[in-house]
């Protein structure tokens, strides 16, 4: 990579991996991966692992997510003025723009759809490209539906570090937040799940 930061970014996040992984595998006793293995991209958890992972990371945050089955993380920096209106007429189905116009704070709203979104996506493997769809929000139950339709999926949102943060997993115990090694409170809200 060509670019500092983002080479910085890349071992910082496969150095967070290795961490998590460890301490994931040690707790749910697991054999911890061969980490000579880990892969330069793509799906970055061993296929024999045991257990499911996901990275994400903006500017100034790197997270790592595990658990036994399907999960995906995403944030976004909560100061993040993106182009709101052009991307949710691209990607978002009606209602779900017309609810974003109707907010007081849009590009706030927006950003928790687009991490409930990106989130949905990773923890079913697939690419951004024609997949946002697969999540919608239901403004009026505060809930989402999936495509894919399972009674243990679980959507949780919170703000922390100054990021939106979404986690979408297979399971019932709600998400640990890890920080520099301790748990912190970072006051989850689980949405509504609904299949399509």
């Amino acid at each position: 990579m060509a670019d500092a930061g983002r080479r910085s970014t890349y071992a910082t996040a496969r150095q967070l991996w290795r961490q998590g992984a460890r301490h994931f595998t040690r707790t749910h006793g697991l054999a911890c991966p061969d980490f000579e293995q880990l892969p330069a991209g793509g799906a970055i958890t061993p296929a024999d692992a045991g257990f499911r992972s996901s990275l994400c990371h903006t500017q100034t945050l790197v997270l790592a997510a595990f658990n036994p089955g399907p999960i995906g993380v995403d944030a976004e920096p909560v100061d993040r003025q993106p182009p709101w209106q052009a991307l949710a007429l691209r990607w978002f189905s009606g209602p779900e723009t017309d609810w974003l116009q109707a907010q007081d704070q849009p590009e706030d709203a927006f950003l928790m759809l687009w991490t409930l979104k990106e989130a949905w996506i990773k923890a079913t493997g697939r690419g951004i490209a024609g997949n946002l769809q697969a999540l919608v929000f239901d403004p009026e139950h505060n809930g989402v539906v999936l495509d894919r339709p399972d009674p243990a999926w679980r959507v949780a949102t919170t703000t922390v570090q100054g990021h939106r943060l979404c986690v979408v997993w297979q399971g019932h115990a709600m998400p640990e937040w890890r920080h520099e090694g301790l748990i912190r409170d970072a006051h989850w809200h689980l949405h509504r799940v609904d299949s399509a």
